[in-house]
């Protein structure tokens, strides 16, 4: 299907914004242009917060939600990947500092594991989490990982519910509270995804590009997938797909680092594969984080296995990437060597850059 001549963007004013990206860019807003988009910011709806809300808190929320979504599309093939799970994300200029699940429905679990993931990075972000938030939540939030009794800071949270109690206790000035009605319909995302053709619009000087939707959502069992040495077990299944939905809304080149239903370390925006590995990997040491036997994911091939071997030193077991790189047998035996289980899609299946915009 060849796209149109001429195409006119229609969008319905929701909600004036405080400012742009930048306090002197004085007039923004939010324009709805996807009404059936089930994870449509025009579904929040503010529980507590003063003022307008700023460009870049609901961008945060906008990849926030799209990491929720992605992680409900995996349980298409893998139900195990989500029933029982309660999830949660922390996102700070638009890139995951934190993600997490828990297979038990343990809320705090989840919420430590959001935060300590990279509670520096996570400072003033947004925190998104698909179950209700009771006053233990809430306390849980404000004191995971603080330091002497002071209350963690937040600009924004979502949740799917929030008790008064709860409310009471995150609320002021500078902190908004959201509900968002997707977390008690999650079968919209499926609807959604199967019976709507979709583009993406990348501003670019002098006008847009516009481009179809990416199709591709993670499957393990992808008649096309590669899988080297052991085989993987649900758990690591599990934390891949967690890696994808963040690498895939996050700046490329995107390198993730998971272990146990945790994101660890999120290497992003690197115009090299090494940097961003080497990223991840700081990133997760600095949090103080154990990476033996850790999985990671990676939004494109390894060209060279300068990056594969700095992981793999690192303690990395498991590694998801596509293939496609003229050096693809190099990477493969050096997995090999060192009794890492590699599992590979065709780059030109499932890669998963994202967020080139001018």
């Amino acid at each position: 299907m060849s796209l149109p001549k001429r195409i006119n963007l229609k969008g319905l004013k929701i909600i004036d914004l405080k400012y742009g990206e930048n306090p002197q860019q004085k007039n923004a807003a939010f324009y709805e242009s996807d009404p059936m988009n089930p994870i449509s910011l025009a579904r929040l709806e503010r529980v507590s917060g003063e003022g307008k809300s700023g460009t870049i808190n609901l961008t945060d929320v906008g990849s926030a939600l799209c990491m929720f979504r992605d992680m409900i599309l995996v349980s298409e093939c893998f139900p195990f990947v989500v029933t029982g799970q309660q999830h949660g994300f922390a996102v700070k200029h638009g890139n995951a500092c934190g993600a997490a699940f828990s297979s038990d429905a343990k809320t705090f679990e989840v919420i430590g594991k959001v935060i300590l993931g990279d509670a520096q990075a996570a400072f003033g972000g947004v925190l998104l989490f698909d179950f209700h938030v009771g006053l233990e939540e809430a306390m849980e939030i404000l004191y995971t990982g603080s330091k002497k009794g002071n209350k963690n800071y937040f600009n924004v949270i979502v949740a799917k519910s929030f008790s008064f109690e709860a409310v009471q206790a995150l609320a002021n000035k500078r902190c908004h509270l959201f509900v968002h009605k997707i977390f008690g319909d999650v079968d919209a995302i499926f609807d959604y995804h199967q019976n709507t053709k979709r583009q993406q619009i990348a501003n670019v000087p002098g006008g847009f590009i516009l481009q179809d939707s990416d199709p591709y959502v993670f499957n393990i069992t992808h008649e096309n997938m590669q899988v080297y040495g052991k085989p993987l077990t649900q758990k690591n299944v599990c934390d891949i797909a967690l890696g994808w939905a963040t690498m895939r809304n996050s700046n490329s080149n995107t390198i993730t680092i998971l272990k146990n239903g945790q994101l660890l370390g999120n290497g992003v925006g690197g115009q090299d594969r090494i940097g961003s590995a080497q990223q991840a990997i700081k990133n997760a040491r600095k949090s103080k984080h154990d990476l033996h036997d850790a999985v990671v994911c990676s939004d494109s091939f390894f060209p060279f296995n300068d990056a594969p071997r700095s992981l793999i030193r690192s303690g990395i077991k498991v590694i998801y990437a596509t293939s496609g790189s003229r050096n693809d047998e190099k990477f493969v035996a050096l997995c090999k060597k060192h009794k890492v289980t590699l599992a590979m899609i065709p780059d030109t299946i499932g890669r998963a850059f994202s967020k080139h915009t001018c």
